[in-house]
């Protein structure tokens, strides 16, 4: 069972891959509800995490969303005592 900041932090990941991502690739890629994904994405661009792309239509990992990865990872890895492969995708931020 995942938490909430797992969710987020699988969110930020896949929108930082590829450019960004679209709604629908997203919800797939999370493995979300259309409405679980819905909710997730309007709290995450209202706190600045992810912002979307109007034109291309896709949703993208701000700065701020970033530096969140960047931190979370890091507090796993003192957590745990070694890094979260799940997460390991930040290290080329």
């Amino acid at each position: 069972m995942r938490d909430y900041q797992d969710i987020i932090t699988q969110i930020l990941n896949c929108a930082q891959r590829n450019d960004g991502l679209p709604k629908t690739r997203l919800m797939y890629e999370v493995q979300l509800s259309f409405s679980q994904v819905k909710e997730y994405l309007k709290y995450l661009q209202q706190v600045e995490l992810l912002s979307y792309d109007e034109e291309s239509r896709v949703f993208r990992t701000t700065r701020k969303g970033k530096n969140f990865l960047e931190l979370y990872n890091g507090m796993a890895e003192l957590i745990t005592g070694c890094k979260r492969e799940k997460y390991a995708d930040t290290d080329n931020i």
